[in-house]
């Protein structure tokens, strides 16, 4: 099968950093301690044009496969297979998918398939997958073409020269990635897995409402929260319980399952990283503490929420 027309011209990239695929290209990107520790980015990108027939996939996940993979269709169509469930996309459409689970995409029809992917993972990368809702339904509509092509471009050119912060710079264009995926497929409060925010609340305590929902994920205390609102420990905690009706630490305890409930049914993350990801680093007390909030532990919860479950 002979290479396609590529859509980028890749010419001035060094030789290190292009692979020459049947399929159409493949640009690898090695990212740093600092870019894995702090932003999004990119592993491996590049177009692939697929005859009739054709097919790839991650069947069974590892270490090797972790990460997030994006397809955007430009001509014919995709059919991937996650489970015994399959989804359809066409020009124009993305899907998106979590390599931590099983899949597998081809081209079923007639004519030939060309698409750009991205291999890409970084902090909250899991959260985001939630709420996007993409473990459901992981093919996004109504993406504008034009923007979508020139994020790719810019991608690619900055993976090729590395410009100085490149890596801030290609997290940052990550992000309009991720920022067109939300415009097409809004989230609901509910995939967020965010506990209501009572209507009467006082600006105090909705202050410290918005700080846990910024830092779940980091070690919070009685006396940080209470620094948030301004009041001595007894006033704060007094003021907490009356407007939402939990102690402050319940109330942590019950936003950090609530995300981790996202996690364990959108992603296939293990159930260690997934407490560490929402803020507990100790698994066995994690898994007390969700069985305690949500009547099951962890791995019967994912069980019995995974999509087509």
């Amino acid at each position: 099968m002979k290479a396609g027309s590529r859509v980028f011209d890749t010419s001035s990239m060094p030789r290190r950093k292009l692979a020459a695929l049947k399929t159409g290209y493949d640009c690898v990107n090695a990212p740093s301690i600092a870019a894995r520790r702090f932003w999004y980015y990119v592993l491996n990108m590049g177009e692939a044009h697929w005859p009739p027939g054709f097919e790839f996939g991650h069947p069974r996940p590892n270490i090797d496969n972790q990460g997030f993979l994006l397809h955007f269709v430009l001509e014919g169509e995709l059919v991937h297979q996650l489970g015994r469930r399959c989804f359809v996309a066409g020009r124009n459409d993305a899907v998106l998918l979590d390599l931590g689970r099983p899949e597998t995409h081809r081209n079923e029809a007639g004519t030939p398939a060309r698409f750009l992917w991205i291999l890409f993972d970084g902090w909250g990368l899991p959260q985001i997958f939630g709420a996007l809702r993409a473990g459901a339904d992981p093919v996004v509509h109504g993406l504008r073409r034009r923007v979508i092509m020139g994020i790719f471009r810019d991608l690619l050119g900055v993976i090729a020269v590395e410009p100085a912060w490149y890596e801030a710079r290609m997290s940052a264009l990550l992000g309009n990635m991720l920022a067109e995926l939300f415009a097409a497929r809004p989230p609901s409060p509910d995939a967020m897995g965010v506990l209501a925010t009572p209507a009467t609340a006082s600006d105090c305590v909705r202050s410290v409402l918005e700080y846990v929902a910024r830092r779940y994920h980091r070690r919070l205390s009685l006396k940080e929260l209470s620094t948030e609102a301004g009041l001595n420990l007894y006033h704060f905690s007094h003021r907490f319980r009356q407007e939402t009706g939990f102690s402050p630490m319940a109330y942590v305890n019950r936003y950090r399952v609530e995300q981790a409930k996202t996690l364990l049914s959108a992603t296939g993350m293990p159930v260690g990283r997934v407490a560490e990801a929402v803020g507990i680093t100790n698994a066995r007390y994690f898994g007390r503490l969700f069985r305690k909030l949500s009547g099951f532990v962890p791995r019967a919860y994912r069980m019995r929420n995974q999509p087509g479950k």
